[in-house]
Order: structure tokens, then sequence, then C-alpha cells
């Protein structure tokens, strides 16, 4: 029988012109751990170019017990499916054993080109780094030559979002590896830019020249599309004048009045100018001429010996030619909108200030685009985030409309006590057990940018990454590095043009948290992970969810592990549509209340969190009397009172019916709570009456304050008329009485300073 069997194995393997009966017998073999039958249909369809049908049993397979042979048609498999993921596994197993020099490079240029769309960019540098060190030199990698180096330098830039000394490094590659005939896009693509980061614009502008000359001829739209790169980025940190030359001399552009064309004097590099070199009639003519001089063109076989007077318009060095031609060529395009991604936008100018009507109706028409699926969203609370991040173009757009509009939630919770209780036991878990999790860009904003990442990470060892998440979190830090000519931000809400400033300390302070953060994600790399496209679970991909936010759900759903993220939504909605089992979640303030309770943080840090979650539009930030009774008088022994704590809880917004909660019972929650600071003797009068127009000021109500105040006091006044019935209450009763009859008296004061604010703020 085993040798049968051995039999069919070997026909199996070898009938490559025979599939259908390859099949057959491959269908008709024991079910034997021993046989192996998912790797031999994998190789038949492999075999037979269903690479689709190949792929799908290859993501059955633990690819970690593959031997070298079955690696190398496997290996083109997933080069075929772009499944860089299990390319990364394939080609280590195949370098293990490879010891072909030519194969080893190319496994190893593989590997690199993999990194390279994982975006996986400090293992790139560091392959990169390996491959121009070991055959850059001696020439073994041929035409890849460039394309090492420069995604190489590539990956220094992204790198140096959270570690400035990558510029440094890519500098030094630079230096180290010259390239011998370098494309025009190297030099002002790569080259250009890498001397811009490290702040040498002298040489940044050597380069891009140097680019320039490579090309000689630039169309319209490449000279425009340099415009960013020479006019904001090069002439930001050196200044580039149009102003002309004193005279012409070799190696000038000239321009004269009325001509379209551009005369070089010179032997060479004349680009897309009218070259006059020393042989040419015309050299001695233009010689020495100044701006506003005439220089006489002979035509002699079309006026006779008629002499055409022309005057000099400009004379430019090269660089500042390249300037002018930038300049005008991105000015041309943009206003007649050839420029994709530009648009010309006319600001008039009234009296000593500006008319913004244009602006304003540019702005609107971007606005229109994605307005309806913002409504949508503000309606429909069932919408994940993820979708919105997709129509904002990310996620801190997304947060970003959020908070701005002051319209629509993140709804890390459905709002019940099941559901966040059923968050808390998950965290609890997680940090118990020291369990595997998966946290998502959502959460690792929020976590980040408050600088609560750093302290908490001890307690969640099993936490793991995507790398999409970390390099979304670096770009959001750049969002907040701080430069000279940087203001701040503009935006448009409701149908008004908004400022928002940059301040340098506060912008340094979360930049900073956002880059602390990152380094204690990459302190384990082996819980740094990475999915390709091929395998990720999009169940809308004609919106496309960011990796950042889809990456984690993908991981957790294969693994079986939960999910950390503020978006449980998009975990629903994806369970819908694939039928999946759906991991478990947890929000990261459930995490943080848990670490709270466990004593790991303070509570002062819990509540910090909350407030800095409700100012992001966080639902459901639940609160109750026992909650705001800590806040305010503490938890410790020795008591301090801090009364401005009451302003974390965002009563505005997490007591209003907006968000969902009603009047009756948010009024419950204060008086619920100021009935016991009331009964508190230990606590002076004033601290109460601070407490109560604090909980005034901030609730929100149609009723103007004055009236709310008196509805508060009266409640407090029916619980002390049952405490007066009570002959062992009725001592505290009577205090109560007097400072709820101190505070009536005092409500009537302050209820006139609001009617005279509300009355002076209408009439101006």
């Amino acid at each position: 029988m085993q040798k049968t069997n051995r039999t069919l194995l070997i026909m199996a393997s070898t009938l490559k012109s025979f599939p259908k009966l390859r099949k057959r017998i491959i269908d008709n073999l024991p079910d034997d751990i021993n046989v192996q039958k998912d790797k031999l249909l994998l190789l038949l369809n492999f075999d037979e170019k269903d690479f689709d049908e190949a792929y799908e049993i290859l993501t059955t397979l633990d690819l970690s017990t593959l031997g070298y042979f079955e690696c190398q048609p496997i290996f083109q498999i997933v080069k075929k499916k772009q499944a860089w993921d299990f390319q990364i596994i394939i080609i280590e197993k195949l370098l293990e054993i490879e010891s072909d020099p030519k194969q080893i490079i190319n496994l190893k240029l593989e590997l690199f080109n993999a990194l390279l769309n994982l975006k996986k960019y400090r293992e790139l540098i560091d392959i990169g780094v390996g491959l121009l060190k070991e055959y850059f030199i001696e020439g073994k990698l041929r035409q890849n030559n460039e394309y090492v180096l420069s995604n190489t330098i590539f990956a220094c830039f992204e790198r140096g979002k959270v570690d400035h000394t990558a510029f440094e490094k890519a500098i030094k590659i630079l230096q180290e590896y010259q390239l011998n005939s370098p494309s025009f896009n190297f030099k002002v693509g790569v080259e250009t830019e890498a001397y811009l980061y490290v702040n040498q614009a002298e040489k940044a502008l050597e380069s891009f020249i140097d680019g320039i000359k490579i090309k000689k001829v630039l169309s319209s739209i490449e000279y425009a599309k340099l415009y960013f790169l020479l006019c904001i980025k090069i002439c930001g940190q050196i200044e580039l004048k149009l102003e002309s030359l004193p005279a012409i001399t070799a190696n000038s552009y000239v321009k004269l009045k009325d001509k379209d064309n551009w005369y070089f004097i010179g032997e060479r590099d004349e680009l897309d100018a009218v070259l006059v070199n020393s042989v040419n009639t015309k050299y001695q003519l233009f010689l020495g001429k100044k701006v506003g001089e005439q220089i006489a063109l002979e035509d002699r076989y079309s006026f006779g010996d008629e002499k055409r007077a022309k005057v000099i318009e400009y004379i430019f060095p090269i660089e500042i030619y390249v300037l002018w031609k930038v300049i005008d060529n991105f000015n041309k395009l943009s206003r007649d909108g050839d420029l994709d991604g530009v648009q010309m936008i006319k600001i008039p100018q009234q009296d000593e200030t500006i008319d913004p009507q244009y602006l304003l109706k540019f702005l609107g028409d971007l606005h229109s685009n994605s307005e309806p699926f913002f409504k949508l969203y503000c309606q429909d609370n069932n919408i994940p985030l993820a979708m919105l991040a997709a129509s904002e173009g990310g996620l801190a757009n997304a947060i970003g409309k959020i908070q701005r509009e002051q319209k629509g939630f993140i709804n890390f919770s459905n709002g019940s006590a099941e559901d966040f209780e059923n968050q808390k036991k998950v965290a609890v878990k997680i940090i118990d057990e020291e369990a595997s999790f998966y946290i998502d860009a959502t959460s690792a904003l929020f976590l980040c940018e408050i600088g609560l990442l750093p302290k908490i990470i001890v307690h969640i060892p099993g936490l793991k990454i995507p790398q999409s998440v970390i390099n979304a979190i670096a770009d959001i830090s750049e969002k907040f590095r701080y430069t000279e000519n940087k203001m701040g931000s503009m935006g448009y809400i409701g149908g008004e043009i908004s400022i928002s400033l940059l301040e340098k300390d506060k912008s340094d302070l979360i930049r900073s948290n956002f880059l602390n953060g990152i380094k204690m994600l990459e302190s384990n790399p082996d819980n740094v992970c990475v999915i390709s496209e091929v395998n990720r679970i999009d169940c809308f991909p004609e919106m496309k969810i960011p990796a950042e936010l889809c990456d984690a759900c993908s991981f957790a759903i294969r693994h079986g592990t939960p999910v950390l993220t503020e978006d449980p939504l998009y975990l629903k909605m994806v369970g819908l549509q694939t039928k999946k089992i759906l991991p478990e979640y947890f929000s990261s303030l459930a995490l943080v209340r848990v670490l709270a309770e466990k004593n790991k943080l303070s509570y002062d840090e819990y509540l910090k969190f909350f407030g800095y979650l409700s100012s992001y539009r966080c639902r459901f930030l639940s609160l109750n009397s026992n909650e705001l009774e800590k806040a305010v008088l503490g938890d410790n022994r020795v008591n301090v009172i801090s009364v401005d704590n009451i302003l974390q809880f965002n009563f505005p917004l997490t007591l209003s019916e907006d968000y969902g909660v009603q009047f009756q019972i948010a009024f419950r929650v204060v008086f619920e709570f100021f009935i016991k600071i009331l009964s508190d003797n230990t606590i002076i009068f004033d601290i109460k009456e601070k407490i109560l127009f604090r909980i005034v000021d901030s609730f929100p109500t149609d009723l103007n304050k004055k009236n709310f105040l008196h509805l508060l006091l009266s409640f407090c006044v029916k619980v002390v008329e049952h405490m007066e019935t009570n002959i062992v209450l009725s001592v505290s009763a009577q205090r109560m009485r007097r400072e709820i009859d101190k505070l009536f008296q005092v409500a009537e004061i302050y209820g006139s300073k609001i009617e005279l604010w509300e009355l002076q703020t209408t009439d101006n």
C-alpha cells in the first residue's frame, strides 16, 4: 500500500502534460498527513497558471514548514499576486540555502522591493545599505544601482519623520555611493531633497540645476511641476530673485522683448533656448550688451540688408533662467486650469484688506464633494469612522472635520453599560494574561498624542501593531512640525474661512508625544507586523479604506485576537460583509480605566484622558455622580478639592441631548453630585458655591442660567425638607437650609450679571 501511494505521489507531481489525470490522482489519494494533498493541488494549479486558485491554497499552508524546492514555485505565486508579506518569508527561507551568487543578489533585490512596497523603512534602509556596500562599487547591481540607491535614500526621508539622524544618514549614503550616470529624477527628486532636509540649500540648488542639464529640454508641464520644489522649498532657504545680470557674458540666457524664444550665449547647456555659440555671427553682437539696449539682427534673405533692432528684456544665469521658466509655466498652466491639482484663485484688494469671495467659492466647491457623506455620517450613527476617513482623505482629516464642525461623533461604544463593561473585561484579560492584541490607528493616535502610551505599554506586552499604523502616526506627527514659515492651517466651516494658528510650544509637545509613542511601539521589532493588500480584508474596495484603519482588523480575524480600536463599527461592518467571526474589541478609554482601577495609572490621568477624548467628540463617555465626586474630592485619604476637574467632563457635550442624554438623566447626575457636596460639612461654603456655579455655567440646557440654578436649588430644598422630618438628620438639614438660602441670594446677583451679559452680547 505504501509503495502504491509513493507511486501515485510521483505521478501526481510529474504528469504535467495530463492535468485532468493528475487532478484525479490527487483527489483519490488518502487523507493522510504524510500525503500533503494541498501542496500537490497547489503545484498543479501553478503548472496550469491558475495563480488565483494556487494562492487560495497557499493561504491555508504554514509557510514556515516549506522546503527549498517547494519555495521556488511558491515564490513565483506570491510574486505574481504581490503578496509582499508572504514573499519576505519565502525569500528568507531561500536565502538560507541558496549558494549561487547571482541568485543571492536577485533574491536580496526582491526582498528590498518587498520591504519597499510594505513601507518598512527601517528594515529597508538596512538591506539597502547592505546591498550598496556589498555590490555597488563592483557594479554587480548593474541597472539596479540607481533603484537601490534612490529608494534607500527615500527610506531615510521617511524615517526622518521620527528620527532626524536619518536625514544625515541619507547625505552620507549619497556621498559614499556616486552614480556614474544619474537620471534627471534622481538629481531633482532625490539628491536635491536630501540636501534640503539638512538645510544645505546651495548644494540642493546645484543638484537641481544638474538635473535640469541632464534633462536638457523640459515640457511646460514638467517645468510647472517643479514650482513647489524650487520656488517654495529651495527659495524658502536661499533668496533667488528674477534680477538680470549687469551685462551679457558667456553662459547667459537672454530674452528679447516681443520674442518668445530665449537665446543662450555660450558653448553648451543651452537647455531649450536657442544656442548662440562662439562660431555664430550673432555671438559678438550679444556680448557686453545690457538690459534695455538694442541688438540689430540681420535678416538678409527676408528683408534685404535691413536690420531689425530688438530690445534686451532679461539677462539671466542658468539658475534664474530656470526659475523664470518654472514660474512662467506654472502661472500660465494654473491660470488656464491645465495643471492637475493646482487652481489659481483671484484675491482682489478691498480697501486695506482683501476680498475672499473667490476663495470662499473654491473652498465651498471642495467642501461640497465630501459634505453629503459627512451629513450622512452625522445622521446615521452606524457608519464607521474608517469610511468617513476614506471620504475625507485620512483619519486626521476625518477627526478634524468632526471637531471643527462640532457635528458627528467618534463612536467607540454603543452607549450601553454592558458594552463598556465587556470592553473592560477584554482589557483586564489583556493586562492580566499579557495576551496578544492588535492596535489600529484610532487608538494609537489618541494614546500617543496625549502622551499616555509610554506609561501604559509596560502593562500590555502583548501589543502588536501594523506597520501601516506606525507610518500613519509618523505622517500625523509631521502636521505638528513647527517651522518659521508655517503660520497654521486654513479651514472652511459653515461657509466661512477659519484660521488655526500653530503655537510652537504646543506643537512641539504634541509632536514629541507622537515620536515618543512611535519609539515605544517600535521598541520590540517582533511586534511590528505587515500585511499586503492582497491579504487585507477590505469590504469596501470602492472607498479605499486606509490601511492603518483596517490592517489590525485583518490580523485580529486571522489570528483570533482582540483589537484595540475606537471604531468598533468598522469591525461589525466587516463581520456583516464577510460572515467571519469577529474578534473581541476594547477602546483606549476602557484600557485606561482598567489601568486606573488597578492603580497602574492615577485617577487624574484617567480624568485628563476622559476630557481629551471628549474634546474629539468621542461617544459614549458615561459619567455619574460618583465619578464627579471622585474627580472633585479625590480618592486619597488626604483629599485636595479640585473644582476645575468638573471641566474635564465636558458637560456641554457629554450631558447634552445631542450626545444622546435626556435632560432628566443629565439633571439627576449633577443634582445627586451637588446634594452630596451640600451635605458634606467638611467642605466650606465658598467651595460649594464655586462648585454650584461651575455646574450651572457648563450644564447644557435651553433654560437661562438663573432659572436652571433655581431649579437645582429647589430640588435641594425638597431633599432638606425630607431630612427635617428625621430627628437624626435635622441638625444637618438646618445647616444645609442656611447654605441653600445663601445660595439663593447669590443666585439673584449671579443671574442679573448673566442677564446683563446676554443683553450686551445681543446689542453687539
